[in-house]
């Protein structure tokens, strides 16, 4: 069986919700599933390199734009979409979630209230939080 990649599992027609460009009478566009996309930059931003031109430039902006995302989700009251998406991308093996173990680390210290709702959500799962912690698995 062929692995899927982030960017499969984030493009699927069912990952996605149409919504319309304010533009005259309108444009319909198929966009990604908020949650869904606020876990994809968590991953996204493990993956940048600081080789790759203005990697860590991209990386910030990724982390940035993975909390204000999930911020405005659970304001939104739509934590519960978050962490379905949270967890079924964490099921999807180890690669999955040493990036999203990874990406989740570099968020600054200010956004501890995400950190706690991933960890809220793992313990619901009947999985360990402490799986979140990089220290916890060896590796960094």
């Amino acid at each position: 069986q062929r692995r899927k990649t982030c960017g499969s599992w984030i493009s699927s027609l069912t990952s996605q919700c149409e919504l319309v460009l304010l533009h005259s009478a309108g444009i319909p566009v198929l966009v990604p599933r908020p949650e869904r996309y606020a876990v994809h930059k968590f991953i996204v931003a493990s993956r940048r390199s600081d080789t790759e031109s203005f990697g860590h430039l991209r990386r910030d902006k990724d982390v940035r734009q993975a909390c204000l995302l999930t911020i405005g989700l659970l304001e939104t009251m739509e934590g519960e979409r978050l962490a379905d998406a949270f967890i079924e991308a964490w099921n999807r093996g180890p690669a999955w979630q040493e990036a999203i173990r990874e990406g989740l680390a570099l968020m600054p210290k200010k956004y501890i209230s995400i950190r706690k709702f991933f960890e809220e959500a793992m313990e619901l799962e009947k999985l360990d939080p402490q799986l979140l912690v990089p220290e916890a698995t060896g590796k960094h």
